[in-house]
């Protein structure tokens, strides 16, 4: 029995070419490349025909081309490999690895589909534009996929210097926003301030809810087992105590684990992969401090991690 538990464990870890894994990775194959051609759709019919820039990678392709007559898929490719190239080094091949369809999907889908101005009203095609960008880069995330481009340096930034992923964000999407004002009107600029907060808060609701983090508990009979693998996969801090299910009178730990919207869907992944039968309670967190998350915090070694991780799977097995 303890066995089976360690093997669905390891199948996790390794993520071997099993046909449930390939079956996974398959569906979020096909949830990064709609939503890459739902983020396309909202560039060319309500973005571009009406000179409305948007933060990241896509505001600079508009702005280019407006400015030079830049093909606009071209510039994507273009920056979207230098910040891949980027990610890689300063990153990880995993990063790499979960950026690169995304990365070329997105130049692709805007390069077949036509450039049509559904309506030459502003402010309409700041709100269609912005909702429909924001549900196809949710569906990109909720692939376990990303696009890539500017969201690169702030990731960089937040490993390397401890700035918040989310400030550092903000404040390169105003960087390219404020350059709009070189090839657009103060007010097409505002219009596109506005997609910007518009897709964001939509990616946030669809993908976790309001709220940025969630207080996961988790009660199963691997709690040890499920304890490990979140050190070693999400790498976060874990509380637990005993508790007594009252219909039944049996005692099992309850694990609580605080995490952040990205982190959401390996966790509950992991805890299923590992116990299909864990009863999980996720909640809404409306502030979060310490260590972690709006904190600047140290950085956990890979190696001991693992060490740990080798250590409980031992004793659970004696």
């Amino acid at each position: 029995m303890q066995n089976s538990r360690v093997l669905r464990y390891e199948r996790y870890k390794n993520l071997g070419f099993t046909k449930e894994n390939i079956i996974r990775e398959s569906f979020n194959l096909v949830k990064i490349l709609v939503g890459t051609l739902i983020i396309a759709i909202g560039i060319n019919f309500f973005l571009v025909p009406n000179d409305i820039a948007t933060g990241g990678v896509v505001g600079i392709a508009i702005i280019t081309n407006k400015m030079y007559g830049l093909d606009l898929s071209f510039v994507m490719l273009v920056l979207n490999t230098v910040f891949l190239i980027m990610g890689w080094i300063f990153l990880g091949h995993r990063f790499a690895a979960g950026t690169v369809v995304g990365t070329y999907a997105l130049p692709f889908f805007t390069s077949i589909v036509p450039v049509y101005q559904m309506t030459n009203d502003l402010l309409m095609s700041t709100i269609y534009g912005g909702l429909i960008m924001g549900l196809g880069i949710a569906v990109v995330f909720l692939g376990r996929g990303s696009t890539g481009g500017l969201s690169v340096p702030p990731m960089i930034l937040n490993k390397y210097a401890g700035i918040s992923f989310g400030k550092a964000s903000i404040l390169f999407d105003a960087i390219v926003v404020l350059s709009s004002l070189f090839a657009f009107t103060p007010e097409q600029m505002l219009y596109s301030l506005f997609v910007v907060v518009l897709s964001g808060i939509l990616v946030d609701y669809i993908e976790t809810g309001v709220t940025r983090s969630k207080a996961v508990y988790i009660i199963s009979n691997d709690a040890e087992l499920i304890k490990a693998a979140i050190f070693d996969k999400v790498i976060r801090g874990v509380t637990s105590w005993q508790s007594r299910g009252e219909f039944t009178g049996q005692e099992r730990r309850m694990l609580l684990c605080v995490v952040n919207n990205e982190q959401l869907p390996i966790l509950k992944e992991l805890v299923h992969t590992i116990d299909p039968s864990a009863f999980m309670i996720i909640s809404s967190v409306g502030e979060v401090h310490g260590e972690g998350f709006n904190m600047r915090h140290r950085k956990l070694e890979r190696k001991q991690l693992t060490e740990d991780v080798l250590a409980v799977l031992e004793s659970t097995q004696n």
